[in-house]
């Protein structure tokens, strides 16, 4: 089973450390930078209380679940000050000049002690001179922490920079502080700790990269494996979504974590429409313990089925489980896993999806009303190839498809023949293009292709997506349409007395076939009813004869005359015969 760790204070639990090749929000780095990731002391680092400095405690700390487990770790000196301050200078400097405006955002952990924690200030700034509250060299902020802080776990930092001052060079931004505020002087305390300090455009919401406003997110690295985090409240209005990735056709999976029962929202977006705001939530309501199939109508979540949620007995903390959405054809089907992915449910939800869809696929976590916490790692979405069309030729079948994979996702498809429907073997071929040509056919057989994709799953890993959702199509290859006596003469004697014409028919449908003049004017009209027509089915052909009469029973006179076949209703061919005298 696949295992991956998050490293928190008093918690462990394990997932599974495959990484999705599909788990970044592509364009999302774009609007946002990293100031200092928090993972060395290697910079001029002091921690001041006060007018006390204090530079012999400053160390990296493990104890932290994100960024691979590093974290900057001082204690509280000095029992009669009121603040604690850590101040990072000499950093690579950073370009900033595309972030005008933002927010500056930060992890922070605060141990409990006797008195609250009542507020915090941040500044950063091209050089290394810092003034408690920030002065005209650097971009400063504060926020107030007061009794809603959580002690003893991580809280989110985020507050609105203002526009740079003229004084800030927003191109070498190279120095960092922050400060914390006890409303009593008397305290002391160990392990508090900062990471992952970063700035995030203001202008990140638009064209459906990560969105901000969808409570508090934070998108980071541990052991190599992608996780994002909401630590919040949440806007079902704004799901976040996967950047310009559309798939009409399928399968996505996610592993996710609950931490808190409040959590009303922790499951997969998907089919987001482009056409109004609409989408599809599969989710695991930890408020009811239910797993729920939800769409967003423009304003509310509402249920998308009258099936009743599939309900779970397991706790709702520290709740770990699978989701798998399969969209296939304009149905979507649901399921979940409790044991990584080893076992899924049979479809908890199987439905016709209606409206305009789009296939974008993202996230919802969260509640309405509550912070609540939740994890996604791991996830993978498998484009499955779609509209597969077999067209047949004179020994030959010509296979095409289309795939809505971006470049990257699929390393290559797999097509498949067989003889007799859903019979297939091993893969005919493996190939990067949407087009084949299997030219090792026998006319007059039916033939079976479906296609399958190999798609990464990591960076090395590739698998191939389920033959059973694969569409099938079937053809017979076939020499067209042969013409036998051309030129042909009605007093020519038996054996060149008729124009004998070879149709491909594969289920023996009804053949007719018109005659006109070069001019327009019908000359003839033969079918079933007043001409020879015979079904070859062992060569899957149908002949039919024109004896150079017209509709009154007439011979006509000698010259080129158009003709036309139908196999059915689909015109099988055309050309020009030559009728002689």
């Amino acid at each position: 089973m696949r295992k991956y760790l998050f490293l928190l204070p008093v918690l462990l639990f394990v997932f599974s450390p495959v990484q999705g090749y599909y788990d970044d929000f592509t364009g999302y780095e774009s609007f946002y930078k990293v100031i200092d990731p928090c993972n060395n002391v290697t910079t001029s680092s002091t921690v001041v209380s006060a007018a006390g400095t204090d530079t012999s405690n400053i160390t990296v700390d493990a104890v932290q679940f994100r960024d691979g487990g590093t974290s900057i770790r001082w204690d509280k000196t000095g029992g009669t000050n009121s603040t604690t301050q850590v101040i990072r200078s000499g950093i690579a400097s950073i370009n900033m000049s595309l972030l005008t405006t933002g927010s500056l955002q930060f992890w922070y952990y605060l141990p409990s002690f006797g008195a609250l924690w009542n507020r915090a200030t941040a500044n950063i700034s091209s050089d290394s001179t810092f003034s408690i509250g920030g002065n005209n060299t650097t971009v400063s902020t504060s926020v107030p922490v007061g009794s809603s802080l959580a002690t003893n776990t991580w809280n989110y930092f985020k507050v609105s920079l203002l526009s740079w001052p003229l004084s800030v060079d927003s191109t070498a931004i190279s120095a960092w502080s922050v400060e914390f505020f006890t409303p009593t002087g008397g305290a002391t305390c160990t392990a508090i700790r900062i990471d992952d300090l970063r700035v995030v455009s203001a202008s990140n919401t638009t064209n459906g990269v990560w969105n901000e406003d969808s409570g508090v997110w934070s998108i980071y690295n541990n052991g190599g494996t992608k996780v994002y985090r909401q630590n919040g409240n949440c806007d079902i209005a704004k799901p976040q979504l996967l950047l310009n990735k559309f798939y009409r056709d399928f399968i996505a999976t996610v592993d996710v974590n609950v931490q808190s029962a409040n959590a009303q929202y922790a499951g997969l977006v998907v089919n987001q429409s482009v056409v109004d705001s609409s989408y599809y939530l599969y989710n695991f309501n930890a408020q009811t313990r239910g797993f729920e199939i939800k769409k967003y109508n423009g304003s509310a979540l509402v249920n998308a089925t009258s099936t009743a949620a599939a309900t779970t007995t397991t706790s709702a903390t520290n709740f770990t489980y699978s989701l798998k959405v399969v969209s296939k054809s304009g149905v979507l089907s649901c399921y979940h896993s409790i044991d990584g992915g080893a076992t899924w449910s049979s479809a908890d939800y199987s439905f016709q999806e209606t409206g305009s869809i789009a296939g974008r696929i993202g996230f919802l976590a969260g509640s309405a009303t509550a912070d609540a916490t939740v994890y996604f790692t791991n996830l993978i979405v498998k484009p499955l190839p779609y509209s597969i069309v077999a067209t047949a030729g004179d020994g030959r079948m010509d296979i095409s498809f289309n795939s809505d994979a971006k470049t990257g996702e699929v390393a290559s498809y797999n097509i498949y023949r067989g003889t007799s429907s859903k019979t297939y073997g091993t893969a005919l071929t493996t190939t990067v293009s949407q087009n084949f040509a299997d030219i090792s056919v026998t006319n007059g057989v039916i033939y079976y292709y479906t296609v399958t994709a190999n798609v990464y799953t990591s960076a090395s890993t590739l698998t191939e997506t389920p033959l059973v959702l694969a569409d099938e199509v079937s053809g017979a290859p076939h020499s067209g349409i042969k013409i036998s006596n051309n030129p042909f003469t009605p007093t020519g004697g038996a054996s060149y007395s008729k124009a004998s014409f070879s149709v491909f028919n594969q289920i023996n449908e009804d053949v007719s076939m018109l005659i006109y003049k070069p001019n327009g004017t019908l000359v003839a009209n033969l079918n079933a009813g007043n001409t020879s027509v015979v079904w070859n089915s062992g060569a899957l052909s149908s002949t039919i004869t024109w004896d150079g009469k017209n509709n009154s029973g007439k011979v006509v006179d000698g010259g080129v005359y158009v003709w036309q076949i139908k196999v059915g209703s689909t015109v099988a061919g055309k050309g020009t015969v030559v009728l002689a005298k």
